[in-house]
Order: C-alpha cells, then sequence, then structure tokens
C-alpha cells in the first residue's frame, strides 16, 4: 500500500538522518537536514496519473561549503498516486482490431501510480532579500504501477468476453534537473520552492481485443514536470 511504502521510506530516512546528524557532530561541513515535499504535477504525469499530486520526504545534507554558498544532496522518497480513469466506448460501441466491444455491457478502468527514490545534487547560492537560487540534477530510481480491472463484452470472430485483471510495473533509472529559490529562517528552518524534470517509463496494459493479438503490455518513455514546496528542518 502506498502509505505503508511511504512509512517505510520513512523510517529507512530517519536511519540515514542518524548517520548523517553523527558524522554532523564531528564538525564535517553536512549541516544535516529533513524536507517535507508537496508538489503539483504537469505534463506527461499528470496525464498518466489523472491527478497533480505529489508527496515526499528527503534527507539533506552540505557536502561543501565557501561562504553563503554551497553544494548540497538529498536522498528523498516521492509518491504520486493516480486517480480511476475509465475507458469511454461510444453508445453504439467501439471497433478495435479484435473486434466490436459494447458499451453497455464493458468496462475498463485504469488506476497508475508512481513511487521511488531519488538523489539530488545541487549549488546554492545567495541572491537577494536572504533568498538563494539553487539548482542541479535528479537520479530518478521510480516504479510505475498500473491496476487495470474489467470486463469487454461484445461481436468478433468467435465472440468477444474478455476480462481484464492485471497489475504490470516499470522501473527505471532517470536524469532530470531542478531549478529554485530557497530562503532560510534561521539556524534551524528553511522554505523552498522549486521546478524540475521527471523522466519515467510509462507501462499500459493491452487486451487481446484492442490489439488483435495476444494480452500484452507496452512500455513508453516519458518525461514531465513538477512544481513543488519544501519545508525544511536541520537536526
Amino acid at each position: 500500500m502506498p502509505t505503508r511504502k511511504l512509512l517505510t521510506a520513512l523510517a529507512g530516512l530517519v536511519l540515514v538522518a542518524g548517520s548523517v546528524s553523527t558524522l554532523g557532530a564531528a564538525d564535517l561541513p553536512l549541516n544535516p537536514g529533513v524536507k517535507f515535499r508537496f508538489g503539483v504535477t504537469g505534463g506527461a504525469l499528470h496525464e498518466d496519473m489523472n491527478k497533480n499530486a505529489m508527496v515526499g520526504i528527503s534527507i539533506t545534507a552540505d557536502l561543501a561549503t565557501w561562504g553563503q554558498s554551497a553544494i548540497f544532496g538529498e536522498l528523498g522518497y516521492m509518491t504520486m498516486n493516480g486517480d480511476n480513469k475509465t475507458m469511454e466506448f461510444g453508445a453504439a460501441g467501439t471497433q478495435f482490431p479484435g473486434g466490436l466491444v459494447q458499451a453497455s455491457t464493458s468496462a475498463d478502468t485504469r488506476r497508475n501510480s508512481l513511487n521511488g527514490f531519488t538523489l539530488r545534487g545541487g549549488f546554492r547560492s545567495p541572491l537577494v532579500w536572504g533568498w538563494n537560487y539553487q539548482a542541479g540534477l535528479t537520479f530518478d530510481s521510480l516504479k510505475y504501477t498500473q491496476e487495470a480491472l474489467g470486463q469487454l463484452v461484445g461481436t468478433g470472430p468467435g465472440g468477444i468476453n474478455e476480462s481484464i485483471a492485471a497489475k504490470p510495473t516499470e522501473n527505471k533509472l532517470n536524469v532530470g534537473a531542478f531549478a529554485g529559490l530557497h530562503r532560510p529562517f534561521g539556524e534551524s528552518f528553511s522554505f523552498e520552492v522549486n521546478v524540475s524534470t521527471v523522466g519515467y517509463s510509462s507501462v499500459n496494459y493491452m487486451p487481446r481485443v484492442y490489439t488483435g493479438v495476444a494480452a500484452a503490455s507496452e512500455t513508453k518513455t516519458r518525461r514531465g514536470y513538477m512544481l513543488d514546496i519544501a519545508l525544511g528542518m536541520k537536526f
């Protein structure tokens, strides 16, 4: 379940945070902390998820500092859980290579999700009025899952009565980029807003009637974008 996955990731990141905090106590320039991220998605992400929400958590540390500038890294987990999408068939049915699917007796519902770990590395430097600008690269290992349920009934060679009950997945490592603004508040808290690109591989289950050949899952390389805010706290 998504909630269990997020809690498991949180527990793992807390263990990482404890290790990083111990290193920070040894006077290394780490300034370890945690960030809670909330975002809205666009492009292919919004289209595939049928929803535009993202939540995540990350552990962050400064890898090198000079003056008020820093090179930083983040290890995080993010989750995007979509809403149901229902296939629409015309009132008179829809003709596919495998036959005519009747609207009144058929249903095809999909629900997609994208979850996984992300590694960020970036550069931050002062801008104006206490704000910093920041930019860098992301390395995302994201698992795309589709839940497909339904029943297709219609006319065709031998008749059509095909059940849909599939849960294909696809996992891929992709490189993206981000840029944004960061604002510290005292020594312990921060706020930031970022725009980032997110690459992933989608998977789509294709019943036999849709293609005229054996049922299979097709994959596509996809890229969307995301606007997120993050609330940070240093240890």
